[in-house]
């Protein structure tokens, strides 16, 4: 679930990379027609006077109109998997809680979030602070408060670039751990 302003700051990229990947395939096509011998009406001056950054500019359009259009969620790992949300996994983590409270829409997006990587997820346990002054003290404004094998790893929102990075990084450490083991 995504907060308002972020569906906004995702439509403009979307927007401008749509634009920008335009404006490459435009000047890759005028980069052609130029260098071809077809009758065409003559370009402005300044088209003849900068022909050397025509390259650099197109391919700086491409580059930033794949880079606005990218989805972070669909990174490939650091050993070249593909960490699809969504996808089959086995847990890596030994607990993860959720600390919330009732009337939260953080809360609501850390849940989305944490399910969209379930499969590396064990069962998420989820505390409500109200009514417990101790917990209100402790975390107050900071909810939601997500505890990863009892560290604290997210107050707030919780970025999903960076709970990617943290299962990657355990599934590393698993993997060389069972393979000093297998040795």
């Amino acid at each position: 679930m995504n907060e308002p302003g972020e569906n906004q700051v995702q439509e403009l990229n979307k927007r401008i990379g749509t634009s920008l990947l335009l404006m490459g395939a435009a000047m890759s096509i005028l980069m052609f027609i130029d260098g071809s011998d077809l009758d065409i009406p003559a370009l402005p001056g300044f088209w003849y006077r900068s022909r050397s950054l025509h390259l650099l500019l197109c391919i700086g359009f491409f580059l930033g109109g794949l880079f606005l259009l990218r989805d972070p969620t669909q990174a490939t790992s650091l050993d070249g998997e593909t960490l699809n949300p969504g996808g089959e996994g086995q847990p890596v983590f030994d607990s993860v809680r959720l600390f919330t409270r009732s009337d939260c829409p953080l809360c609501e997006e850390a849940i989305d979030t944490l399910e969209l990587y379930g499969a590396w997820m064990p069962e998420i346990e989820f505390i409500d602070i109200s009514g417990d002054s101790i917990l209100e003290e402790q975390y107050g404004q900071c909810i939601p408060v997500i505890e990863i094998d009892s560290r604290i790893r997210f107050r707030g929102r919780v970025d999903s670039i960076l709970l990617r990075r943290l299962i990657e990084a355990q599934r590393r450490t698993i993997d060389v751990s069972d393979q000093e083991c297998s040795s």
